[in-house]
């Protein structure tokens, strides 16, 4: 959701130390052996176990054949066991005596107050102007009337609250408490509350925090060492606490690949990139209230990467992708299964329901129309002009597909029915390095009774997405041969 796979074909935050205030982390953990640098010597906070979970998701080792994923992974933690602000500049100095360049120190912790100390945020802007970027936790409970939580709600700090990545809004999971009963948070994509579904129950985490971003943060695999109410090492995490430390590690991505941006720079970054979620219909009641949106870890970093390297995809390059291993290379050589179920192209009954990215069967009706969504994603480091055409078109399944014909509607059997055509064409908007967007394309399908006798499946149609514009030419593509070899040889095709 938040794209992280593409954004580690940049940067994994290799060479990146972190700072982590919180309690004590156990390095033991399977998933942190090796990941803390430095632990400083102080006092220890008496939670035994927050510190750990918070740490797996920022670094938590990765592609190990077991437990979980971590945002940067390749990046190591400073760490000091205790909190507070005089917790947070005894790190900070560790930090910058470390190594130049920009910090970012995570805190996954506050209170709610009516004031703010002046003392404190004199501290975090300072902070902020010496290259030390805070990355804190919005807060679970909401906090009183009047009151905010800080140091979350300080305008020098980074704000981060939570939303849903679990299933698509408007349908359900089947995740387990350690009990056997059905988790309680319905962790739809990019939703805020926890029960969207229930038209009186409004309940999320605290909004009195001057939000930043938000960040995915109900149903987290997390790490534990609890071992006793959890022997596996891990369990179902739905807090700020976790969410905020995946914003932490996406900063450490962003300086990975561009080490001489400062602080607010960075800051700034996260919140310019983030994905607007305030179009799902369940978000409007808190417009304003979730900041600038989801974090979007591949359009940061890219933004970065460009910012830092002038060489680095100097080119227009706007892909659909085929799955959600293929990152844009030409050829695509992960996608195992080529070529018909990308999932950059799904099918909705209804209009305006791009963010249910779930494939519904389309339902004939010779006036009614369904809907087509094609996501396009900008992978370059330029921006586009908004002058790019998507088009896309269909075809009859089972007939030895090949381009252009039948997709170009060339084809046609019995009474003159087409196996094929174009369902239309539409501009793609602007898009920024790593910015998507989706376009919604009515289609009033062929009538299935037409295929009768023709194939097994009369009501089987596929649907070819093609990116067309001078700018970002097909790479290599073949006239008459099997659509899926074009399909391959170009990130533009999907």
């Amino acid at each position: 959701m938040i794209r992280a796979p593409l954004a580690w074909t940049i940067t994994r935050g290799e060479n990146q130390l972190i700072g982590v205030s919180d309690t004590w982390i156990n390095d033991s953990h399977e998933e942190l052996v090796g990941k803390v640098e430095i632990d400083i010597d102080v006092p220890h906070h008496p939670n035994l176990w927050h510190g750990a979970g918070v740490s797996g998701m920022a670094v938590a080792k990765t592609n190990n054949g077991y437990g979980v994923s971590s945002i940067a992974h390749e990046t190591k933690i400073a760490s000091i066991p205790n909190i507070g602000m005089s917790r947070v500049e005894l790190l900070a100095e560790v930090l910058l005596n470390e190594s130049s360049g920009t910090k970012v120190i995570n805190a996954s912790w506050g209170s709610c107050r009516s004031t703010p100390s002046i003392y404190d945020q004199i501290a975090y802007q300072s902070l902020l102007d010496n290259n030390v970027l805070i990355v804190a936790a919005g807060g679970n409970d909401f906090c009183p009337e009047g009151t905010l939580h800080y140091p979350a709600a300080y305008d020098a700090t980074l704000s981060v609250t939570t939303v849903g990545h679990r299933v698509a809004p408007t349908y359900y999971h089947n995740i387990l408490n350690p009990d056997g009963t059905i988790a309680w948070h319905r962790s739809w994509k990019d939703v805020y509350r926890f029960r969207p579904d229930s038209q009186t129950n409004m309940s999320g985490h605290n909004l009195r925090a001057n939000i930043d971003v938000t960040a995915p943060g109900q149903l987290l695999v997390g790490l534990t060492v609890n071992y006793a109410d959890y022997p596996s090492g891990y369990r179902l995490l739905t807090a700020t606490s976790p969410s905020t430390p995946i914003v932490t590690g996406l900063a450490a991505l962003i300086i990975a690949a561009s080490p001489n941006l400062s602080a607010q720079q960075v800051k700034d970054m996260i919140r310019d990139t983030a994905d607007d979620i305030y179009d799902i219909p369940y978000n409007q009641p808190f417009i304003g209230l979730l900041g600038t949106g989801r974090i979007n870890a591949y359009r940061a970093v890219l933004t970065s990467k460009c910012m830092a390297d002038s060489n680095y995809e100097p080119n227009l390059d706007l892909m659909v992708r085929n799955s959600m291993v293929d990152y844009g290379y030409e050829p695509d050589d992960n996608t195992e299964e080529i070529f018909w179920n990308s999932q950059d192209i799904w099918i909705r009954q209804n209009s305006g329901e791009s963010y249910i990215d779930v494939h519904q069967n389309p339902e004939y009706d010779p006036v009614v129309p369904n809907y087509v969504n094609v996501r396009v994603t900008n992978r370059s480091c330029v921006t586009s002009s908004g002058n790019e055409d998507l088009k896309l078109y269909w075809s009859k399944a089972n007939t030895a597909l090949s381009w252009p014909a039948p997709w170009d509607g060339s084809i046609t059997v019995g009474n003159n029915i087409p196996l094929g055509g174009a369902v239309g064409t539409l501009k793609i908007p602007p898009l920024d390095p790593g910015q998507e967007a989706i376009l919604e394309f009515e289609w009033l399908i062929p009538n299935p009774a037409d295929y009768v006798g023709l194939n097994p499946n009369p009501w089987h149609f596929c649907l070819l997405a093609r990116i067309d514009t001078p700018d970002d030419p097909m790479t290599n593509e073949g006239m008459q041969v099997v659509v899926t070899e074009n399909v391959r040889n170009n990130n533009n095709i999907g």
